[in-house]
C-alpha cells in the first residue's frame, strides 16, 4: 500500500502517458456526474478504458518492474530484495523461490475488469462511497490484491 501521489509518480517514471495516468486516476476514484460509484459499475461503464490501461501495463518490462515493486522491494530505495515467499503456518507452509513466483506471473494470461498487473489488482485502500469521515483519507491509497494465493502457491509449487 502506498500514496496515490507516490504511486502516480512511479508510473510517469515508468513512461506512462498521462492519458493513462489519468485513466488510472479515474478508476481510482471511480466518480460518475459528481457521485461515487462502486467498482463494479466504474468497470462496467469504462471497460475500454480499463483495457487501454492494461494493454500498456501489462507489457512484460513493465509488469516485471511492478511485481519486484509490489512482491519483493516495495517503493523503498535501499530495500532488501526477497529471496523467497512463504505462505502458510510454522507446520504446513509453501515456499517459492521468488524467480519461480516472477515467471509465474509473467506468463498469467488472466483477464480482470479491473486495473490489474498480471494476477496483482490495483484498487483504492477504500472508494468510500458512504462518505465516513473516519475512512475519507483511505481514498487517496493504492493496493495491491492478489487474489487465491494459496491456490496459485499450490499451482507454482506443483508446476516445479
Amino acid at each position: 500500500m502506498e500514496s496515490l501521489n507516490s504511486f502516480i509518480n512511479y508510473l510517469r517514471d515508468l513512461k506512462f502517458s498521462e492519458e493513462l495516468i489519468q485513466i488510472y486516476k479515474n478508476y481510482h476514484y471511480a466518480i460518475e456526474n459528481g457521485v461515487r460509484i462502486s467498482a463494479k459499475e466504474y468497470q462496467e461503464k469504462h471497460c475500454s478504458d480499463i483495457g487501454k490501461f492494461n494493454l500498456f501495463a501489462n507489457q512484460e518490462d513493465i509488469l516485471l518492474k511492478m511485481i519486484n515493486r509490489f512482491l519483493f522491494f516495495g517503493n523503498c530505495d535501499n530495500a532488501n530484495r526477497v529471496d523467497a515467499i512463504i505462505y502458510g503456518t510454522l507446520d504446513n507452509f509453501i515456499c517459492l523461490k521468488t524467480k519461480d513466483i516472477v515467471n509465474y506471473l509473467l506468463n498469467q494470461k488472466e483477464e480482470f475488469n479491473s486495473i490489474h498487473f498480471s494476477s496483482l489488482v490495483l484498487q483504492p485502500w477504500t472508494r468510500n462511497l458512504h462518505y465516513n469521515p473516519k475512512y475519507e483519507y483511505r481514498r487517496d491509497y493504492v493496493q495491491v490484491k492478489w487474489y487465491r494465493l494459496e491456490d496459485v502457491f499450490l499451482k507454482i509449487k506443483e508446476s516445479l
